[in-house]
């Protein structure tokens, strides 16, 4: 019985069709923030919420940025986007998180465009039970966002005089 070729034809065809399944908000998005080369893999990764992934890392964040601003408002970016990912330095080398899992889950959910900002908040809030570094972040996000207020200087300052008690007591602290 001669074999049937229409598998490798159904193969041939799924990135066609995968291709004309995303929505026009997610073609939208990725014609204007995207270079012509990347046009297909962001609008995989708007469509999966996943992160970019440019050669030229300056051109990914502008992408991500403007995909971000394109999806939801210019008011998402002040919650969690690229503008905030250096806030999620409060959780890297955390003893008791020896496996970065939550530095790890606020970079990927920074840095994923198609995320919605709340559902970004919430992975990162979420990352673990108890979360304690997570009061750092916020008050860092609220820094670059422009509420300068005493209470967040003081943020700032308990969060050097926390990391550096970490350091000092080790692992258990």
């Amino acid at each position: 019985m001669p074999r049937s070729n229409a598998p490798l034809l159904l193969l041939s065809l799924l990135p066609l069709l995968a291709s004309a399944g995303y929505d026009k908000a997610t073609k939208d998005a990725a014609n204007k923030c995207c270079p012509a080369d990347y046009m297909r893999h962001c609008m995989q990764a708007i469509e999966f919420q996943l992160r970019l992934n440019f050669r030229n890392k300056a051109a990914e964040r502008e992408a991500t940025i403007c995909i971000q601003r394109e999806l939801y408002s210019d008011d998402s970016l002040n919650v969690v986007s690229p503008k905030t990912l250096h806030c999620c330095n409060v959780f890297a080398n955390d003893p008791t998180d020896r496996n970065n899992v939550c530095f790890n889950a606020c970079q990927n959910a920074s840095l994923s465009a198609s995320i919605k900002p709340t559902r970004k908040l919430a992975i990162i809030r979420e990352c673990r039970e108890t979360n304690r570094q997570v009061k750092y972040f916020d008050s860092c996000r609220r820094y670059i966002n422009g509420a300068n207020t005493f209470k967040d200087l003081l943020m700032k300052t308990q969060l050097k005089y926390s990391c550096d008690i970490a350091k000092i007591k080790g692992p258990n602290y």
